[in-house]
This record gives structure tokens, C-alpha cells and sequence, in this order.
């Protein structure tokens, strides 16, 4: 039987109870901090912030009950499936450099990204000036950090010990999901079969590392991604 200290109790309930609706709500709590004329820097600093506390939880709560780190994902030196997964993080980073470079798109292509990232700018979620797009690499470098240690390094080996790895990848999936209410239906679905594809691979190369730098690359990539579709074109002088 699978013990829960009371730090577990804890990150359970952040993750069952307090993300989730923290989800709902933080998007219009920060809307109205952008409508008051602060930056969007001072968001990103709160959500690196929160980030880190949750990542400081994950490892205080797998210290106390004396479980390995290797068991958190924390695998060093890095295995040969994790050096795999760094691999992978390569082709990934590739991809989306060629994405960015792409001078054409098709025009549904363009136009489904477009209405996906206004969704985000309806919340004053997406950088727009130097300053916010210099300091949102440091928020979403620290939340893809916090995330991975939460959903799925902490959740899979916690749960896959109670309720076996196959049930134990699905729960964590649908979690990670859950916590990106404000993305609406479609971005829960989208962000929980993401989600799923990095539960098996934390699973299959029992390495968390790449998956923290895949996380945070296509945070970044997104936001450049962005920062490209949703930026006016000049006018070009006749």
C-alpha cells in the first residue's frame, strides 16, 4: 500500500483543487492587472514565482518520503533512453525553427493559429513589448520546469505505485489537462494528449530531464509563433 506523507496530501490537493481553479480564475485576475496599464512582466514574475514554490513542494515532498530520484525522473548521470530523449528535444527544436522560417502557410493553418492565440490575447496573456518578451522566456522556462516535476515526474510516480503505470499515465494526463482550464475545451483536450505523449515518454526512457526541455521549447517557440502571426504586417510604400 502506497503511503501518502502529509507534503503528498498537500500537492494533491493543489493539483485536484486549488490548479485547477486557480486556472479559471488567474487569466481575468491578471487581465484586469494589464488593464490598470502594469506590465505583463509583472505577471510573468508571479507565475515563475508560483512555479518554483510547486517545484520546491515536488522535492521536498519525494525527500521526505525518502523515494529516490530516480523515481522522481531525476535519473543522473542520464541513461541511454534519456540521452535518446535529448534527441528527440533536437528534432523538436528543429521543427520549430523551420516552423518560424516558413514564409507561407496554408490559410487554414494560419487562420486556426490565429484564433487560438487571440484566445490567449483576450486574456493579456501574450507578450508585446521588449520588455515582456525578454522576461517570458524566464516564466515559461521555470513553469515548464514546475510542470514536468508536477505531472509528470511526481504524479506518475506516485500514482503508478497505487494504481499501476497504464492508470497512473491516464490520471496524470487528464490532471495536466484540467489545469489548463483557461485554454477552454479544446486546449484541455489538446494540452491532455500532449500531456499523454509525455507520461509515455517519462515512462519508456524513465528520464525526466528531456521532457523539461521539450516543455519549455515549445513554450517558446509558441510565444515566437505568436509574436509572428499576430504582429501586423507593415505597409510596404508604393
Amino acid at each position: 500500500m502506497t503511503y501518502f506523507t502529509p507534503f503528498d496530501l498537500l500537492l494533491l490537493g493543489l493539483v485536484f483543487v486549488a490548479l485547477p481553479t486557480w486556472s479559471i480564475v488567474a487569466p481575468r485576475y491578471y487581465a484586469r492587472i494589464s488593464r490598470t496599464g502594469r506590465s505583463r512582466s509583472t505577471w510573468y514574475s508571479l507565475i515563475a514565482i508560483r512555479g518554483a514554490a510547486l517545484a520546491t513542494l515536488v522535492l521536498i515532498a519525494w525527500a521526505k518520503a525518502s523515494r529516490p530520484l530516480a523515481g522522481l525522473g531525476l535519473d543522473w548521470p542520464v541513461g541511454i533512453p534519456g540521452r535518446i530523449g535529448f534527441a528527440v528535444d533536437a528534432l523538436i527544436a528543429g521543427y520549430y525553427v523551420m516552423t518560424l522560417q516558413f514564409k507561407e502557410w496554408s490559410q487554414t493553418r494560419v487562420e486556426t493559429t490565429r484564433a487560438r492565440l487571440r484566445r490567449l490575447r483576450t486574456y493579456d496573456m501574450l507578450p508585446s513589448t521588449p520588455r515582456e518578451f525578454a522576461t517570458y522566456p524566464i516564466a515559461a522556462i521555470v513553469a515548464s520546469t514546475s510542470e514536468e516535476l508536477l505531472y509528470r515526474g511526481y504524479l506518475v510516480g506516485l500514482f503508478a505505485s497505487a494504481i499501476g503505470p497504464f492508470a497512473a499515465v491516464l490520471g496524470s494526463s487528464v490532471l495536466f489537462g484540467v489545469g489548463h482550464l483557461y485554454q477552454g475545451a479544446m486546449g484541455v483536450v489538446r494540452t491532455c494528449a500532449i500531456g499523454l505523449l509525455f507520461a509515455i515518454g517519462l515512462v519508456i526512457t524513465h528520464s525526466l530531464w528531456w521532457l523539461v526541455i521539450a516543455h519549455a521549447v515549445a513554450n517558446l517557440s509558441g510565444v515566437l509563433l505568436a509574436r509572428r502571426l499576430l504582429t501586423p504586417e507593415p505597409v510596404s510604400a508604393k
